[in-house]
């Protein structure tokens, strides 16, 4: 985990240079340079725009007088959209009139310089920008780590809980009515009966706390949130890869959809690809032989992915439902003869809100089960698959 952090300190910071001067562009380069910036230029609003569409930037910087779409409609197209809605912006203009710098930053510029640009204060204003940018990516890094470990630890422990409660009421019932017969026949051979199914409650008990051990070993080494790009293709094929053997098993038939052109996803690879093994072992588990198994991928028109795994099982009770979406169970009365859930759908859960998306769950029973993961359109991106 640390080494993730690590890794994307170290990679540098992205920005894009915008102005219709191609010395200006040139000379903004060679200054990122010295910052160990990566620069990427475009030559006016339309053509920033369309890369910004379609490429990750974590700085612009923005010329206000260009042909065919200027700086302020830009900077009013970035703050519009949810993948640079928060990106910063400097305006670098030859009008040094305080409507025009005014106007900017009502658009939402974040600062401005003006031509001709002192080098040297160039490169100290953008450079507190960028150690910004590192500073803010750094937070959200530690602070999605945080949400996830609180997100799963009251989901995943909360329902662990709930069924340790279960298996302890159901022991008292026993020891009750044990008590009740040899106070009433003095002992005989229910007596070992009841002594049995004590000995295979407590079992049940171990298998609980074995699973709140196996799902807190999951929640420090697997529910991570990173920001690096890993195309949707990939990570179903491994996650298909790594089901195949247990669908074959019981005959169940794999079918992928995804869309035409391949998605990139900002994400932690791993902990995503957890997260839908985690849904497609649970629909595996509930299907009935020799039927099929969904997984389809769609990019809906505002840029949210969506990623379903569809069932043709017997689906889910209501109470089993609400308590997959729902926080810590703080009610523990009548909990003797729940079932357990399990802790793959609540760890899908805490993954995805920990993305920043969600997790829908769509059942009814002897209609089947269809589990949802979205993710949000700053962490998708459309490309043509590469050849």
């Amino acid at each position: 985990m640390s080494e993730n952090l690590n890794r994307s300190q170290r990679e540098p910071i992205r920005v894009l240079a915008v102005d219709d001067d191609p010395i200006q562009r040139s000379l903004i380069q060679a200054r990122l340079y010295r910052l160990n910036a990566h620069t990427t230029e475009a030559a006016d609003g339309i053509e920033a725009w369309s890369l910004l569409r379609s490429q990750n930037f974590d700085l612009a910087i923005v010329d206000l007088s260009m042909p065919n779409l200027d700086g302020i409609g830009l900077i009013q197209c970035m703050r519009g959209h949810p993948r640079t809605r928060h990106m910063p912006i400097i305006v670098i203009t030859s009008r040094s009139d305080t409507a025009a710098i005014e106007a900017s930053l009502q658009a939402g510029a974040s600062s401005f310089l003006v031509k001709p640009v002192a080098w040297s204060m160039f490169e100290h204003h953008v450079g507190f920008l960028m150690q910004l940018v590192r500073s803010a990516k750094e937070a959200r890094s530690v602070s999605r780590r945080a949400m996830a470990a609180s997100l799963a630890k009251d989901t995943i422990i909360g329902s662990l809980f709930g069924d340790t409660a279960s298996n302890a009421q159901s022991i008292l019932q026993n020891v009750r009515s044990m008590r009740q017969t040899v106070a009433t026949h003095g002992g005989s051979s229910l007596d070992v009966q009841r002594i049995e199914s004590i000995e295979a409650e407590c079992h049940g008990v171990l298998a609980s706390a074995r699973r709140a051990l196996k799902a807190l070993h999951l929640l420090t080494e697997q529910v991570v949130v990173g920001d690096r790009e890993t195309r949707l293709s990939e990570i179903v094929e491994r996650v298909v890869q790594a089901a195949r053997p247990e669908a074959l098993d019981t005959g169940i038939e794999l079918s992928v959809t995804l869309p035409a052109d391949d998605a990139l996803i900002s994400c932690e690879a791993d902990a995503i690809e957890l997260a839908l093994i985690s849904l497609l072992e649970n629909a595996i588990k509930h299907a009935p032989p020799e039927s099929t198994v969904t997984i389809a991928g769609t990019v809906h028109p505002d840029g949210m992915l969506g990623l379903a795994v569809a069932d043709q099982g017997q689906g889910m009770s209501q109470d089993i439902l609400l308590r997959c979406l729902s926080p810590l169970r703080t009610d523990l009365e009548d909990l003797s003869g729940h079932k357990p859930i399990g802790t793959g759908l609540l760890l899908a859960r805490a993954i995805v809100e920990a993305h920043e998306g969600k997790l829908e769950i769509r059942s009814m029973q002897g209609d089947g089960t269809t589990a949802s993961l979205f993710l949000p359109p700053e962490r998708v991106r459309v490309s043509a698959k590469a050849a």
